[in-house]
C-alpha cells in the first residue's frame, strides 16, 4: 500500500492514537442551564469529543508526577507553567480527539460496538493528515446506508439478529434495524485496527449513529450528604453525563524539535521517542476529565504504526 508523506510545518514527525476508554468518561465543560447539569465535550453535531487541550493537560500532569521525571523535559515536551517567565511553544501538539466507535445496548447478542460513514470519513480525514491512507477506511467512509440498515462484517453470523422480528437488530431498545452482510473483509479490517471482538463492529448511518449514541451515554444522579444531619444537603442534587467505557476515540499528535535550545532533543524524533518512554513507566494509561476518585476517566493510549 501506498503512503503519502505529510508534514504540516513546523512538525516533522506525526501519529495516529487511538484513546480507549477503559471506565466511563467524563471530559466536562462545567455546570449548564440544562436537564444534565454536568454534560461531557460535544461537538457542532452533537458527538462527544475529548478537546485537545483536555488531553495534553492530562498527559503533563500525569509526566510531571512520575518519580524522578526530570521535569524542565516535561516542559519541553508540553510547554512551560503559566508561573514561568520564559515562553515558548511546545514540541508535541496534540489535536480534538473524534468517536470512532462507541458501544451499544444489543437485544440480541448484549452488545455491540458501531460506528458510521460520517465518524469514519472524519477518522480518514486525520489519516490523511499523517500522510497514511486505510483504504478500506476510505470505502466504508463512502457507503451509503439506508435509514434502519446497517452493515455488519461477516464474522457476525447470527450474534444480533431476533427471529421474531423478521431478522432484525434491536439497538439501545428504540433502534431497529435490518442489516447487510459485509461481503469485503473492510469491517473485519477496521474491527482488528480498532482492538474489537470480530462480529461486534457495525455500521449505522449517521442519524441512527448519532441516536444510538446519545442513548448509549451514562447519566448519573449524584448527591452530598450533610454528615451532621445524615441527609442531602441543599441544593445538592446533580446529574453527571459520562461516556461509556469501551468508547474508542482518534487523534493525531504532531512532533517538533525542542524549542528551548538548550534541550537536547533537536529532532522531532526524539521528542516522540521521549514522549514514548516517559508513557511507558504508565503502560500508556491516563486519567482524562473529572471523578477520578470514584472511578472515572481512565483511558489507554494506543499508538499505531503506520502502515508501509
Amino acid at each position: 500500500m501506498s503512503v503519502r508523506e505529510s508534514v504540516i510545518s513546523p512538525y516533522e514527525a506525526s501519529e495516529l492514537v487511538l484513546i480507549r476508554s477503559i471506565t466511563n468518561l467524563h471530559p466536562g465543560v462545567g455546570r449548564t442551564g440544562e436537564i444534565i447539569d454536568l454534560p461531557v465535550q460535544k461537538d457542532n453535531l452533537g458527538f462527544p469529543i475529548i478537546y485537545s487541550s483536555s488531553i495534553k493537560g492530562a498527559l503533563k500532569s500525569t509526566l510531571w508526577q512520575l518519580t524522578g521525571v526530570d521535569r524542565e523535559c516535561v516542559k519541553a515536551l508540553f510547554g512551560p507553567e503559566p508561573e514561568d517567565g520564559e515562553k515558548f511553544t511546545s514540541a508535541v501538539a496534540i489535536l480534538d480527539a473524534f468517536v470512532v466507535a462507541f458501544p451499544v445496548r444489543s437485544l440480541e447478542g448484549v452488545y455491540a460496538t458501531a460506528t458510521s460513514p460520517l465518524l469514519l470519513k472524519r477518522f480518514s480525514e486525520y489519516l490523511r493528515i499523517i500522510g497514511n491512507k486505510y483504504e478500506y477506511v476510505d470505502e466504508l467512509s463512502n457507503l451509503s446506508i439506508g435509514d434502519g440498515v446497517c452493515q455488519t462484517s461477516k464474522n457476525a453470523e447470527d450474534r444480533f439478529k431476533i427471529e421474531a422480528l423478521n431478522n432484525r437488530f434491536v439497538i439501545n431498545e428504540e433502534i431497529e434495524v435490518g442489516y447487510r452482510t459485509d461481503q469485503s473483509d473492510n469491517i473485519g479490517n477496521l474491527e482488528n485496527l480498532f482492538d474489537i471482538e470480530q462480529g461486534r463492529l457495525i455500521l449505522l448511518n449517521d442519524s441512527d449513529a448519532l441516536r444510538a449514541l446519545e442513548r448509549s451515554l451514562v447519566r448519573v444522579t449524584r448527591i452530598a450528604v450533610d454528615r451532621e444531619k445524615k441527609t442531602v444537603k441543599r441544593g445538592a442534587l446533580w446529574t453527571e453525563e459520562y461516556i461509556p467505557w469501551n468508547t474508542v476515540f482518534a487523534t493525531v499528535f504532531l512532533y517538533s524539535k525542542a524549542k528551548k535550545s538548550e534541550n537536547a532533543l533537536q529532532k522531532a524524533d526524539d521528542v516522540k521517542k521521549e514522549l514514548h518512554e516517559l508513557l511507558n513507566k504508565t503502560r500508556n494509561y491516563l486519567i482524562i476529565g473529572g471523578n477520578e476518585t470514584v472511578g472515572r476517566g481512565i483511558v489507554k493510549l494506543e499508538f499505531k504504526q503506520k502502515e508501509v
